[in-house]
């Protein structure tokens, strides 16, 4: 997973739910990447 990918969705999320959701979605995102790690 790019982290180009990354950006683009908290991007899409910020101009919806604001900030709160968007750094939500960064802490869930690294979580995944912490447990199931990808190639």
């Amino acid at each position: 997973m790019s982290k180009q990918n990354v950006q683009k969705e908290e991007n899409d999320i910020e101009g919806e739910g604001g900030s709160f959701t968007s750094l939500m979605t960064a802490i869930l995102t690294a979580e995944c990447l912490i447990r199931y790690p990808t190639t």
